[in-house]
């Protein structure tokens, strides 16, 4: 049987909630493993703080890494 209010309640979740935090957690990977200016074992701490706690990992990188110069 299927419950109108329980099918709003997913899509609500899955496209306000859910989806940010993917995009937010595959944008810290992809710009950790594009970065030159790091180090192998930076890009490793990174990466595995990251799977470690996937949304505080991401947002502290991105608060705590500086800005790439580009020239």
């Amino acid at each position: 049987m299927l419950i109108v209010g329980n099918t709003f309640w997913n899509v609500f979740w899955i496209l306000f909630f859910w989806i940010p935090v993917v995009l937010l957690w595959v944008s810290a990977l992809v710009d950790i493993i594009r970065r030159p200016d790091l180090s192998g074992w930076a890009t490793a701490g990174w990466v595995v703080l990251i799977f470690v706690l996937p949304i505080i990992g991401s947002l502290i990188y991105f608060a705590a890494c500086p800005q790439r110069v580009r020239t």
